[in-house]
Order: C-alpha cells, then sequence, then structure tokens
C-alpha cells in the first residue's frame, strides 16, 4: 500500500472516530451522567460565573474523554497493523525455508544420481546427448517440444517417451526412439 492510500485511510479513520465520539457524547448527555446544569439567577452575577465554569468543566470532560477514546482506537488499530505485519514477516521466512529446502532436497536428489553419459551404439550419438542436456538425466526444458516440456538426458517429448526415471528407463525410450538413427528427427541437434 502506498504511502498516500495509508494517509487517506487514517484520516477516514479519524474522522469515523470523531463521528463515534460525537455520537457517544450526545448519549452520555441523554443519559443524565453530566452534572446537571446550574440553574440562571441575576444575583450579583455570581451563579452566571459559576454556570460558565461548570459548563466549561463539562467541555473539558467532554474532550477528555473523546481525546481518550481516540487514542484508545489509535493505539488498537497500531497494534493490528503491527500484528498484521508480524504474520506476513513469518510468512514470508516459512516461504523462504520451504523454497531453499526444496531447492536443496532436489540438489542431494541429482547429486546422488549422477549420468554415466553413456552415448552412441544403439543409443543416439554423443553429440545429441551434449547438445540436448548436456548429460544431466534430471533437465528439463519447459519451452521445448512445442511448449510441452521437454525431460531427461535426451530431452523427450511427452507424448513419446516419459523423459523421467533413472539412467537407463531413459535410454531405453531413447533407443527405442532412435531405432538405429532411422529416428534422428525426434532430436532438434539432428535437424
Amino acid at each position: 500500500m502506498t504511502t498516500n492510500g495509508r494517509y487517506v485511510i487514517t484520516v477516514v479513520c479519524i474522522a469515523l472516530a470523531v463521528c463515534i465520539a460525537v455520537l457517544l457524547l450526545n448519549l452520555v448527555d441523554r443519559s443524565g451522567l453530566t452534572p446537571p446544569p446550574v440553574p440562571r439567577t441575576d444575583v450579583v452575577g455570581q451563579v452566571l460565573a459559576d454556570e460558565a465554569v461548570d459548563a466549561y468543566i463539562v467541555s473539558e470532560w467532554r474532550r477528555g474523554v473523546f481525546l481518550d477514546d481516540l487514542h484508545r482506537r489509535e493505539a488498537e488499530e497500531a497494534e493490528r497493523r503491527k500484528q498484521e505485519e508480524a504474520a506476513r514477516a513469518a510468512e514470508r521466512r516459512a516461504a523462504e525455508r520451504r523454497a531453499t529446502t526444496t531447492t536443496a532436497a532436489r540438489a542431494k536428489v541429482r547429486a546422488a544420481t549422477p549420468s554415466t553419459g553413456r552415448c552412441g551404439g544403439d543409443l543416439p550419438p554423443c553429440w545429441v546427448m551434449q547438445r540436448e542436456s548436456g548429460g544431466n538425466i534430471h533437465a528439463y526444458n519447459r519451452t521445448g517440444c512445442s511448449g510441452r516440456g521437454c525431460r531427461g538426458k535426451w530431452q523427450c517429448d511427452p507424448r513419446t517417451c516419459s523423459g523421467t526415471g533413472t539412467e537407463a528407463e531413459q535410454d531405453a525410450e531413447a533407443r527405442a526412439l532412435w531405432n538405429g538413427g532411422r529416428g534422428c528427427a525426434h532430436w532438434t541437434a539432428c535437424g
């Protein structure tokens, strides 16, 4: 959220708090919680001065109630925003830990299953393997194979082979596709 957006929300919240405070003060006046008005008399001005003091005291009391309520609401709003930010930060940290853990786990699997680099003979030639995946049995090209995503050591199209599994399984699929060189069109490296 931008600074201007926060400012607008703050102004709206303050205006709402003022409206609520005015309504509450009107309810307080009707409930009899304010001191009763002093009767007005014309005796040497003393009663009129007392009435002015009483009115000042009541207005200060109302102002204090309003300000107390306003400060309480502002503190509650600040605490709510602080808790929301803490929750977002915790979620970001958890997502980062999950991403790091997933990446580390994938790296361990890849390191545990190195490619033997078998090629040639009844398999496609080594230059095909090198150009397609560099011999990486976990290679994945999401834009290859007309957007279907090529997979594995031989970058197989998912329509013709899985391109997943052990290196021996991938080699068996590639051997069938290669078909003694007649299946060269399955690989862009042949083109």
